[in-house]
């Protein structure tokens, strides 16, 4: 059996990371036993030169063998055309670049469309069980802008196409309507780096000419920690979803299909969150910890074959593991390691020594560890005074005396950071059903956008408006996470959110005397460098009962003003935080907007 991969790397528009990416995935995977590389860059990532590659992967691969097909690049959709079959423009809208794309194409579209991927993938998984995607592309129509070093992988608009001639033209009459969605093979797992109404982006670092994907860093880095360790697709992805998110809370990996496989393998992981347990002198090792996003304070009940044998309590992370102290007790073969308690998430920060102490002493907030990027950088000038900035810029600066306010703006942009990964797939959503619509107000009327990867501009106005479909009385409450870390309550009439009944609708932006849809300006905080476009959250919180959030608020990073909120309400807001991991779990649902906040009015940043 061999492991081969197809890796393409489409380098067009603005972008600048493909053709590294590639070159780094092809290095990755050979460390992991792929033997059959083939690498697909500037003029052999055109379109008739991709697909041709993949029919010639599909043609030598034998069945059980390990094949990946990977792309780097941008991605697009289609509106349809005037007159084209629904079924087709529904289910096939997405489209990957090839570098030989432009626009206007007339008959000869030389994007690769969902259809055509799925239609080779089927093809691929009659030879093989054991197929893997990867996409580190966007899937999103709407208009983004560069996030100061970042790019989105993703064409400034919406192409319009007849994608049902187009199939056509490609397939002939026998249109393979039945095969169109990916997310249909079974035999198949996919990473992709964003959900299709969402972005991903690819970063320079400061005076680097080249730069790399967020979503393929992270993969490789997490399929590095996997090394020697029984893992699943879906553990890893849970990691690589980590690492993209603490350089952007707006852009979230998903993986689809076979998740359940370990890696490069058609059998399940069955090891259920297990680690394995390594004795080194008087302390144990658990490699692979950081798949799991173990952090310091976190408890494993060690379980040999008879049973748990010890509490382990970890005090260190280090690229090979996590360890804690553990003499005198016999490690029988077979030994696991299973977590029962974790610590609340710390977002890493760049300081200089002399603060490693006061930061290291925050909640959410820690130094930064070896090998790894902080979201959060701080520096000190020769008069000994301090900046704190993040990837968009500066946040704070102060003198040498103001190291107290400081940390407590270190420690207010860390939290908010927590705070922005809120998903209501946690986990612990308490299952009401609610819709949910937002957008842009114009004169009164409603311009819809998607939960994520919009672009606002300062003084739009903005409706959000959640109609209640659980068959019972809900409350909502509204926060806004602002793009300098402040939390901000918005439905602050009351403190445990506004109760709407069983078909009743709750409406953020409506005149509650005059009944017109006014909406709500965005506003940029005085006082913050208008240097780049920022990531704005609003959090909608559904609750079956009153629930007061106001605990939250916490003022933005400047001044010295110190926050209200407390680190215990938070934990219970974030899956496997300071929590006995078997306990109970609040009944609410998170519904995360976010959006990318432009300091020019009315116009790109």
């Amino acid at each position: 059996m061999t492991r081969r991969a197809l890796l393409v790397g489409a380098q067009t528009g603005r972008l600048t990371g493909p053709n590294g990416d590639v070159r780094t995935m092809a290095a990755a995977l050979k460390r992991h036993g792929f033997t059959d590389v083939r690498v697909h860059i500037d003029e052999d990532a055109s379109r008739d030169r991709i697909i041709a590659g993949y029919e010639r992967l599909i043609e030598d691969t034998a069945a059980g063998d390990a094949v990946l097909f990977y792309y780097a690049g941008h991605g697009s959709y289609v509106i349809p055309a005037v007159g084209e079959r629904a079924e087709v423009a529904t289910n096939s809208r997405q489209f990957i670049v090839p570098t030989d794309y432009v626009e206007p194409f007339g008959d000869d579209f030389r994007g690769i469309t969902a259809v055509e991927l799925s239609v080779l993938l089927e093809r691929l998984t009659r030879r093989t069980e054991n197929a893997i995607v990867v996409l580190d592309c966007c899937h999103s129509a709407l208009m983004s802008r560069t996030l100061g070093t970042q790019v989105p992988r993703q064409l400034d608009g919406p192409t319009v196409l007849d994608l049902e001639a187009h199939l056509r033209r490609r397939f002939g009459d026998d249109v393979p309507i039945d095969r169109t969605d990916p997310l249909g093979n079974q035999k198949a797992v996919r990473l992709v780096a964003c959900g299709t109404r969402e972005v991903a982006y690819e970063q320079r670092p400061w005076g680097s000419p080249e730069a790399y994907g967020l979503f393929t860093a992270a993969f490789v880095r997490a399929l590095d920690e996997s090394a020697g360790v029984p893992v699943s697709w879906s553990s890893l992805t849970e990691r690589i979803r980590r690492l993209v998110q603490e350089q952007e809370p707006h852009q979230r990996p998903e993986v689809e299909g076979r998740s359940e496989r370990r890696l490069f393998e058609t059998e399940p992981d069955r090891s259920a969150g297990s680690l394995p347990v390594v004795r080194v002198g008087d302390r144990v090792l658990l490699p692979g910890a950081a798949l799991l996003g173990v952090q310091r304070g976190d408890r494993f009940a060690v379980k040999g074959p008879g049973g748990t044998t010890a509490v382990l309590e970890i005090d260190r992370c280090e690229p090979e593991g996590a360890s804690g102290l553990l003499p005198g007790v016999d490690l029988p073969a077979g030994t696991q390691a299973v977590r029962t308690y974790a610590v609340a998430p710390r977002i890493a920060v760049q300081v200089p020594a002399a603060l490693d102490e006061a930061v290291e002493a925050c909640t959410f907030a820690r130094p930064v560890g070896a090998f790894e990027e902080a979201p959060l950088l701080v520096t000190q000038s020769d008069d000994g005074g301090f900046l704190l900035r993040d990837r968009f810029g500066p946040l704070m600066r102060c003198g040498p005396d103001g190291r107290r306010d400081l940390v407590e703006c270190i420690e207010r942009a860390a939290r908010a950071t927590v705070l922005r990964k809120v998903r209501e797939e946690s986990g612990w959503a308490s299952g009401a059903q609610v819709e949910v619509e937002w957008g842009l107000v114009d004169e009164g009327a409603r311009d819809p956008l998607p939960l994520s990867g919009a672009q606002l501009s300062v003084g739009d106005s903005i409706f959000i408006e959640v109609r209640n479909r659980s068959g019972g009385d809900l409350w909502v409450s509204v926060l806004d996470i602002g793009v300098s870390y402040g939390i901000t309550h918005v439905t602050n009439r009351a403190g445990s959110g506004d109760r709407f009944a069983d078909g009743d609708s709750y409406v953020f932006g409506l005149d509650r005397r005059t009944r017109e849809l006014t909406g709500r300006k965005v506003s940029w905080p005085a006082g913050l460098d208008p240097v780049s476009s920022r990531p704005e959250t609003v959090l909608l919180l559904v609750t079956t009962d009153p629930y007061d959030v106001t605990s939250l608020v916490q003022p933005p990073v400047r001044g010295a003003a110190r926050s209200r909120g407390r680190a215990g309400l938070l934990s219970h807001f974030l899956r496997g935080t300071s929590r006995d991991l078997t306990g109970a779990d609040p009944e609410l649902d998170v519904i995360s907007l976010e959006f990318t906040l432009s300091p020019l009015p009315g116009s790109a940043s």
